[in-house]
């Protein structure tokens, strides 16, 4: 197991605990978020305005057994970092304000929205919750951030999501799942690209698989595995029926192998990408559900295949 890999495990389970930040420090306040908005759902389409569109993807999401909490639910949105032209989307139960899962948008460069990535869980990709026990853990190794410090958001894919926590020209960053501090530099995050492709309209009918996913922690046999060689979904469900309960276990490498994080594979969404087609006759996209540390998130396929294997 690489270095990189034994310091996410550990400091994921420091989170866990949660660890006391030094006395007399005022650990820096998460960006804050935009106001909540009630979901209205509404039918696709390209012309949509952000928040039109957020509604249509929670709305059809909330059809699927897996998301129907999210049939009455609110949502805020946060801003990514600049130049992203990206959000992050909390959603909420309505009354409680408890926190059901998330969304990923990214604006197109044609125009239109494009949904990157959405999941459920307590706490969501870029948990203020989460970045709070980050900034009071002792994973900084002698850097103390204050209430000063400038906090950002930043998504290039799901392997390359985290914060950017920067004070006094110290400059360190955060994993946007499980908040470990991440053992990578600004010119590392310099050479990042952000897409936004391609976008998935989540219309029509759809498939929903799940099964147990595997524990990467629980047995370490993914790590010598081979590469499931996985080009495009006939391969990829071949692979994942094949499995086992239990089994499935996606490698994500990011910042050119410095840091492997292993998740579990848990299934997949398949929907019509309508684009101006009959959801009758359009092609499939769909999206992997990965289960990490009690979160469930769906990434669409080929963008993990770009940033990991399969094992």
């Amino acid at each position: 197991m690489t270095l990189a890999v034994i310091r996410l495990v550990a400091w994921a389970a420091a989170l866990a605990i949660g660890v006391a930040a030094p006395l007399g420090v005022d650990a820096p306040k998460a960006v804050p978020a935009e106001k909540t908005t009630p979901v209205t759902v509404l039918a696709a389409s390209n012309e949509y305005s952000l928040e039109a569109q957020v509604n249509v993807w929670i709305g059809e999401l909330a059809k699927d057994e897996a998301f129907s909490a999210w049939r009455d639910a609110t949502w805020r949105k946060a801003p990514l970092g600049p130049g992203q032209h990206g959000w992050v989307v909390f959603v909420k139960a309505a009354g409680s304000g408890e926190t059901l899962g998330y969304l990923v948008v990214g604006e197109k460069p044609e125009g239109g929205y494009a949904l990157l990535e959405y999941g459920v869980g307590e706490f969501p990709l870029f948990s203020e919750a989460v970045l709070d026990r980050a900034l009071r853990s002792d994973g900084l190794e002698g850097v103390v951030f204050t209430s000063k410090a400038v906090v950002q958001r930043l998504y290039f894919d799901p392997m390359h999501a985290f914060w950017q926590v920067s004070e006094d020209g110290v400059v360190r960053y955060a994993d946007a799942a499980n908040g470990a501090w991440l053992p990578i530099a600004a010119e590392d995050v310099a050479r990042l690209k952000v897409s936004t492709s391609p976008s998935e309209s989540l219309s029509g009918k759809r498939l929903h698989i799940m099964k147990a996913p595997g524990d990467p922690y629980l047995s370490l046999d993914w790590f010598e595995a081979r590469d499931a060689s996985i080009r495009g979904w006939n391969d990829f469900a071949g692979w994942f029926a094949a499995k086992g309960e239990g089994e499935a276990v996606y490698a994500g490498s990011a910042f050119a192998g410095a840091v492997t994080t292993p998740v579990g594979v848990a299934g997949y969404h398949r929907w019509p990408v309508a684009d101006g087609l009959d959801a009758a006759n359009a092609p499939l996209g769909g999206f992997v559900a990965l289960d990490q540390e009690g979160l469930t998130r769906y990434a669409p396929l080929e963008r993990l295949l770009a940033v990991g294997a399969f094992r």
